[in-house]
């Protein structure tokens, strides 16, 4: 028997046929179609997306020269935080996949954060924080509307479209993430529904509740009509990630293949790498860096724009991760490739291994603006510390060393949050192929690197998962499957350290609000009135 673990990524979707010692034993993937129809709208073509899912299902299975029904179990993992909608009735799509890197909702997220009714919702809380000490309230004081998520992004397609408002009003309106709408059609139209690891990670999910979060509908809601979030029974129901999703439709692959978990790419591959305790730290250097530490069974709070999600629940347990991301990892080393520095990824690493001068120039890679702990939607790309004597090895240099100090900060900031300070990360993803990335992220990060013996681990996680569930493996089993191919581990003396950080600190602070917009000011008399008015709301229901 084997096991399929497919990963349908931002870039590339891939299926992969895991074997019980967890060796890959056939593999097939295509690159996926993002399309940049204008500025900031960045989406994909629901229907190609499941055509590819398809393809490369029955490709891996041709090529580990096994039958369709030696397939004990499949395991879905998918990119995050971007959706579609499509006609229940018809199966018709009524929007492409908004990606998660669509920026369309940057001006609203700015717009609802500094909101009176954001502003007063914040500051009460911080006050009802100091009173209960509740985590909800902590996260709840600092929250800001991100791009990076679904939040308004939905709210615009469902509000400029009079045909999707007419079908929910209808029940014909199907809402789903790009797990959703990939088992739906996978099973053939039977199955629509999502996970916990990928409901929390839309934005519209409260992860302390587990639910569907109303407070999100409350602050994104204006007053206008065509101004309101959809409301919350708009969207799927949420199941366990390891279970019975149904079976493959028998017309795709000649059987029906059972699906026994979906996951959001990101815990998928701190599920391969078997991040299962407190204080685990995965970091996933794919399109975008994320980095996740392992909160055990706690969602924790962020005082550093940090969001708890959830990483997989499993019968009667849950584990929670603190999550940080930087939107430029591989993304990053793409495009100086593109740009002519290098002809691929092994080039660029010895580039930067061949220099041994002693410039020090700082990239700042904000293609997508900077996410946390700092958001700033607005801020750009900035190349700083140039001389006449800067070489091309110290630019890729630069560029390389860009991704170590921003996963720095954000674990810095997650450190913090959550009072765990490992000493062990375990990396994977396309750009951990760089050696010399990951040495300079040990030397600035104080910590161990970890690289797997492959690095296709969020396949491996959604295979594990969909095994667990299926028997085809124990829990217990997986930590001695998973292999170690490289341990990084160099050192900074701490006061070069320091002054390093440092300097990149200021390259980072020079490339804020680039693209700033005007906020229009709100009044304190009407936020100190709604300030009163929400505290009372607040201590009545909590």
């Amino acid at each position: 028997s084997v096991v399929i673990g497919v990963d349908v990524g931002t870039t590339t979707s891939r299926s992969i046929v895991w074997n019980h010692q967890g060796e890959p034993i056939g593999r097939a993937s295509i690159d996926s179609s993002i399309l940049h129809q204008s500025e900031g709208v960045v989406v994909c073509d629901p229907l190609l997306l499941f055509e590819n899912t398809v393809k490369v299902i029955r490709e891996s299975i041709t090529d580990a020269e096994v039958s369709v029904f030696d397939v004990r179990s499949l395991g879905l993992a998918t990119f995050r935080s971007s959706f579609t909608m499509w006609d229940r009735k018809t199966g018709e799509t009524l929007c492409p996949m908004i990606l998660w890197m669509d920026k369309r909702s940057d001006a609203d997220c700015d717009d609802k954060t500094n909101s009176v009714k954001s502003v007063a919702l914040r500051f009460a809380c911080s006050i009802l924080y100091k009173i209960t000490k509740k985590p909800l309230f902590l996260t709840a004081s600092k929250y800001k509307f991100s791009s990076i998520t679904s939040t308004l992004k939905v709210k615009h397609i469902f509000n400029n479209s009079e045909r999707i408002r007419e079908l929910y009003y209808s029940g014909d309106l199907m809402f789903g993430t790009a797990d959703t709408w990939l088992l739906w059609k996978l099973t053939g139209q039977n199955v629509y529904c999502t996970d916990y690891s990928n409901a929390s990670s839309t934005g519209l999910y409260d992860p302390y509740a587990l639910e569907w979060s109303y407070i999100v509908y409350l602050l994104g809601s204006g007053l206008a009509r065509n101004d309101r979030m959809p409301p919350l029974n708009l969207y799927p129901e949420v199941r366990d990630t390891a279970g019975d999703f149904g079976y493959c439709d028998e017309s795709l692959f000649g059987y029906r293949i059972p699906i026994n978990a979906i996951v959001g790419d990101q815990q998928a591959s701190s599920f391969g790498q078997c991040c299962f305790y407190k204080g685990d730290v995965c970091l996933t250097l794919g399109t975008g860096g994320f980095i996740k530490i392992c909160t055990g069974n706690e969602a924790l709070a962020s005082t550093h724009n940090a969001y708890p999600v959830v990483g997989w629940k499993i019968g009667d347990e849950i584990v929670y991760f603190m999550e940080g991301s930087t939107d430029s990892a591989g993304h990053t080393l793409d495009w100086a490739v593109r740009a002519g520095f290098a002809d691929n990824l092994e080039e660029l690493s010895k580039l930067a291994n061949s220099d041994i001068s002693d410039e020090h120039m700082y990239f700042v890679p904000a293609f997508y603006g900077i996410s946390n702990p700092i958001n700033d939607p607005s801020a750009s790309a900035v190349a700083i510390g140039m001389t006449h004597n800067t070489k091309k090895n110290d630019f890729v240099k630069a560029i390389l060393e860009s991704t170590g100090f921003r996963a720095t900060q954000i674990l810095d900031a997650l450190y913090e949050d959550t009072n765990l300070y490992p000493t062990d990360i375990y990396v994977d993803g396309n750009a951990s192929k760089c050696d010399y990335m990951l040495d300079f992220l040990s030397r600035v990060s104080k910590c161990k690197i970890h690289r797997p013996y492959t690095l296709e681990m969020t396949s491996l996680g959604a295979a594990f998962l969909a095994g667990v569930a299926s028997g085809f493996w124990t829990q217990e089993e997986l930590a001695d499957i998973r292999k170690v191919d490289a341990v990084f581990d160099s050192k900074l003396e701490e006061e070069e350290l320091q002054y390093r950080k440092g300097k990149f600190d200021d390259a980072l602070q020079r490339s804020l609000k680039w693209n700033e917009m005007a906020i229009e000011s709100k009044s304190n008399f009407y936020i100190a009135i709604l300030v009163l008015i929400v505290v009372v709301i607040l201590m009545k229901v909590f």
